[in-house]
């Protein structure tokens, strides 16, 4: 694996008017993988926006329930996400927890600032910790993480990520979609505490 190449963040001003949902709307029929998720435990989003330029995009998407996966492969075929192009879950999961309240309204918190991100990625991804809300049986977003290569891939856009640049103004500018350290120690810790495989 290539080493995380730390950039230094440059910071403008954020706004929230030009956010658009890169969501495609769909949805899934859960398969066999995922078979506990009608008993799964009751959850809410801490608020429901109805504006589509919300700056947190976990505060505008209705779900009921929240499911980790522990998952992956290596190899070729490591850079799928816990989600395919089709709505089902990807074959390689290991274990599967569903997320109590507090968890929810940790991640979906730390995942929508700012503060998580700034730093760049590793050019790898392999995935292994997967998080997919759920409104009854349908998916409505999923979010594959991947701490080794210091990034995620999400079914919606999340702003946050975009808000450090680095060569900010010049023609090769682009985001430090990377997890700041901060952003790494709080998934890491959700990694441990539901004592998945790839914590660090």
């Amino acid at each position: 694996m290539k080493s995380i190449i730390i950039g230094i963040p440059s910071f403008f001003m954020f706004s929230c008017s030009n956010v658009k949902d890169r969501s495609d709307g769909a949805v899934a029929v859960i398969d066999s993988v995922s078979v506990s998720v009608t008993k799964s435990q009751s959850v809410k989003p801490i608020y429901v926006s109805k504006n589509p330029n919300a700056c947190n995009p976990f505060n505008k998407i209705d779900y009921d329930r929240v499911i980790a996966y522990d998952y992956g492969r290596e190899g070729e075929d490591s850079y799928l996400q816990i989600v395919d192009k089709k709505g089902n879950l990807d074959a390689t999961v290991i274990q599967q927890k569903d997320l109590t309240q507090q968890q929810v309204d940790d991640i979906t918190n730390y995942l929508g600032k700012k503060e998580t991100y700034g730093e760049t990625p590793a050019w790898c991804f392999k995935p292994h910790m997967g998080i997919v809300f759920y409104n009854g049986q349908k998916i409505i977003a999923h979010i594959s993480i991947c701490l080794e290569c210091n990034l995620l891939k999400s079914s919606i856009e999340i702003p946050a990520t975009s808000f450090a640049k680095m060569n900010e103004g010049a023609k090769n500018e682009y985001p430090l979609e990377g997890f700041s350290k901060e952003g790494r120690t709080k998934l890491n810790a959700l990694c441990k505490e539901l004592q998945f495989s790839h914590c660090r």
